[in-house]
């Protein structure tokens, strides 16, 4: 169609390199061409909300003035958070980070994300900056590199499919019901349950006053959290084995 109306030396090349380079199809159109380079799992945390991962879903329905989802994940617990959001712009992203993360689980060593437009503007670099912390932008080939925030969007599509109205319009209030429900199961990739407050009942003031069960709770807070590394870094493995077996 260009030709038709335009010349010059070399427009086929240059029309094939800008139709291939193109940001719009690169993201909308499936991808058919070879598998690319080989996947590297990140490191295992070593201690709990040390590294996150943050996602967004977009185009809901409003509910309660609220249009997209953020979701956090913990990349050790698999603990989350869910956070509606009236838009994802850099600000309001900031501001829900802080709001809801820092507040309550203190600022993390490392970020993974996607190359969505928040995380690579100069307000979240220079916020990360100061914050000192790593920011993690996942490779446009290797989506896997933050697969458990998928995974979590994922599980919240499937229990929202399953209690939301017909409407479609009450999803955010139900959003702490559906990190409830998160909470109280085992996380596939740890294949256990590591206490991140979801179980605070259970040592109550009388417990903790005995020194013994104080030492054997903290022994087996410990025991936990090097089984849940030894598991990410096993599952991490068959990812990697799985995903590298046909390149």
């Amino acid at each position: 169609m260009v030709a038709r109306d335009f010349f010059w030396p070399g427009m086929s090349n240059d029309i094939r390199r800008y139709i291939r380079n193109c940001d719009t199809c690169g993201r909308t159109k499936p991808w058919r061409d070879g598998l690319q380079g080989l996947l590297k799992p990140l490191l295992v945390p070593e201690q709990i909300w040390k590294e996150i991962s943050i996602d967004f879903i977009d185009g809901l329905l409003e509910s309660d003035s609220k249009k997209s989802l953020m979701a956090v994940t913990d990349r050790l617990s698999k603990d989350v958070v869910f956070i509606p959001l009236a838009n994802t712009e850099t600000e309001t992203v900031v501001q829900a980070f802080i709001t809801y993360v820092v507040a309550y689980h203190w600022i993390p060593d490392a970020i993974t994300s996607d190359r969505g437009t928040q995380f690579v503007s100069v307000f979240w670099r220079r916020l990360c900056e100061i914050l000192r912390i790593n920011r993690r932008i996942s490779t446009a080939f290797h989506p896997q590199t933050d697969g458990a925030t998928e995974r979590m969007n994922s599980t919240w599509e499937t229990y929202m499919k399953a209690f939301v109205n017909w409407a479609q319009d009450n999803w955010a209030p139900l959003c702490p019901l559906a990190q409830i429900a998160i909470k109280g199961r085992d996380a596939t990739t740890t294949k256990l349950e590591i206490p991140i407050g979801a179980d605070r009942r259970r040592y109550n003031a009388h417990e903790k006053s005995d020194q013994e069960k104080a030492e054997s709770i903290v022994t087996k807070l410990r025991e936990l959290l090097e089984m849940a590394q030894a598991s990410i870094a096993q599952a991490q493995q068959e990812q990697e084995r799985q995903a590298n077996g046909n390149r």
